[in-house]
């Protein structure tokens, strides 16, 4: 058993609000956002988010702790939303207007929301959400540029919240432990509920501090949609140093490099797929960023090739690679890249714990011994998951010596390295079994990896047609080769039965709403190539 122990923390505030309030007392007139072409300082967001915090209290839901949905899109109202929300004392719970409707309802009857706090553009969303609903419904809207329309009966006010309102002074602190629920896919289909506390994020912070090392003149990216736990990761962190945090408009997106030059941003953080298309970019003339400092990846597996390439991208950014899952408040890992000491493996390790987590290896249902799930604890893990539907036994276990210590079970399959700490292996969900073998599916798109470098690539295992036998259907932006030669270079390199058997060029590759590979999407097409009856490679 191998098993890593947190060191020390720093004291905290004891809430992300008051954390929030504190930068804005200390810098009111430094930027906090840059959002639709202007900044939003400290102040004017904090203003903001009293007004709204006041309304909610004005109503009754001071300090009642209960999920509230936060319904907009990345605005000034958004952020001051979710201030306001922890602020009165609630769970705010994150909803993407661009999810379907029918996932946003099953999140809403999951986590019982009734009160809604939303931008103008989202409210005949939220107003939909609550039509037919069996209780009353409170819908607030925040910066209303239209006339938000008309609630259904079932909404008992609604309340129009102005930046010009007047200023209102904040009130005693609240007693809330939670500060968000968050909501990823569950194995049932149904979405699953990840409650985490102000602790568990401020005890991130004080693991983070210390690799970060932020100053309030820098520039910070933030990708990642307030409904994927990514965001706290770039969100609390700026705003911890004073900073200030760039939101990209959609045409930003198109050339995310531009975006950093244009801006001179100092830190970027993303997935690893965006990095990817940045690199698809710079075969087209895309520029370097030279104004980066700091690149943070997370939320993947990052390749070696990917963090290479940025090197060459950003000379003088040091590059970070994160591992986290949601139930350990985003970040739980980190391992500095070293352009001049690269590791030799496809994949960038995921390091060394930060001084706020504890890890182990169950290497129990391990044949060698060195290989086995990554189990996490301390402060920044959640001890359960929403509700009662799901068996937390299967998720949260207790330690074999002491039984007040809860381990966080993460799926992932890990080994220890006594250079790179922590070397990722996959997951427990990519492995499937074909023609009896067991396979891991990031293997053989490592192998592929590189034989097509500057590549994405992505594999799945898919039934379609009259093929009842699971099949390995490899996807890659282009075929510089034809498909019997990249079968049989495969072949070279893996055994029979891992060797694809349908190789698809697709460009771009479809991302889901985190801006991960959407490989559900690529299973979907996969199935509908093999029912089409494409030949296969090397018949």
């Amino acid at each position: 058993m191998h098993s890593h122990s947190m060191k020390g923390a720093h004291a905290h505030p004891r809430s992300l609000d008051a954390l929030f309030d504190a930068r804005a007392a200390e810098y009111p007139d430094s930027p906090a956002l840059h959002v639709d072409g202007r900044f939003v300082s400290y102040a004017a967001l904090a203003g903001l988010k009293e007004r709204i915090r006041a309304t909610l209290i004005d109503e009754g839901l001071y300090d009642a702790r209960r999920p509230i949905g936060l319904l907009c899109a990345k605005s000034p109202a958004a952020y001051a939303g979710m201030l306001a929300i922890m602020g009165s004392g609630n769970v705010y719970v994150p909803l993407n207007p661009g999810h379907p409707v029918e996932r946003l309802r099953r999140v809403i009857e999951q986590a019982a929301i009734s009160t809604f706090v939303v931008d103008s553009a989202s409210f005949d969303l939220a107003a939909a959400m609550l039509t037919g609903a069996e209780t009353a419904g409170t819908i607030v809207v925040v910066d209303a540029t239209q006339n938000a329309g008309h609630p259904p009966a079932s909404t008992r006010w609604l309340r129009i919240v102005h930046p010009t309102d007047a200023m209102v002074s904040p009130s005693a602190a609240h007693g809330c432990a939670l500060a968000y629920l968050m909501f990823t896919s569950g194995s049932t289909g149904l979405p699953k509920g990840v409650p985490v506390a102000h602790s568990n994020v401020l005890a991130l912070l004080s693991g983070l501090r210390p690799l970060l090392a932020l100053k309030r003149d820098d520039r910070l990216t933030h990708f990642a949609e307030l409904s994927f736990d990514f965001s706290i990761g770039e969100i609390f962190p700026c705003w911890d140093a004073g900073a200030c945090l760039y939101v990209p408009s959609q045409s930003d997106l198109l050339d995310p490099s531009a975006f950093v030059r244009r801006n001179a941003l100092t830190l970027w953080s993303s997935v690893p797929t965006l990095a990817a298309y940045v690199q698809q970019l710079s075969a087209l003339g895309s520029e370097p960023m030279p104004t980066l400092r700091l690149s943070l990846f997370c939320g993947e597996a990052l390749p070696t090739s990917i963090a290479r390439f940025w090197h060459d991208a950003a000379p003088a950014s040091r590059i970070v690679n994160l591992y986290g899952p949601t139930e350990a408040a985003v970040f739980a890992t980190s391992y500095t890249f070293d352009p001049d000491r690269p590791p030799q493996s496809e994949w960038v390790p995921i390091g060394e714990p930060l001084h706020t987590v504890v890890a182990r290896i169950d290497t129990s249902s391990a044949p060698d011994g060195s290989t086995g799930e990554l189990l996490l604890s301390g402060p920044q893990v959640v001890d359960r998951y929403w509700g009662d539907a799901i068996d937390q036994s299967r998720h949260f276990v207790a330690d074999s010596v002491d039984e007040r210590v809860r381990w966080y079970r993460t799926g992932d399959f890990v080994s220890r390295d006594p250079r790179h700490g922590y070397v990722f292996h996959g997951r427990a969900d990519h492995q499937v079994k074909v023609r009896g073998f067991r396979i891991e599916l990031q293997e053989i798109e490592a192998t592929l990896r590189r034989l097509l470098p500057d590549q994405q690539v992505a594999v799945v295992a898919a039934r379609g047609g009259d093929e009842q036998e699971m099949q390995l259907v490899a996807f890659c932006n282009r075929l510089e080769c034809d498909r019997d030669a990249l079968a049989a270079l495969c072949a070279n390199e893996l055994p029979v039965y891992m060797v694809p058997r349908i190789f698809v060029p697709l460009a771009p590759f479809p991302v889901n709403d985190n801006g991960k590979i959407d490989y559900l999407r690529l299973k979907r097409i996969a199935c509908a190539t093999l029912s089409e009856g494409v030949p296969a490679a090397g018949r």
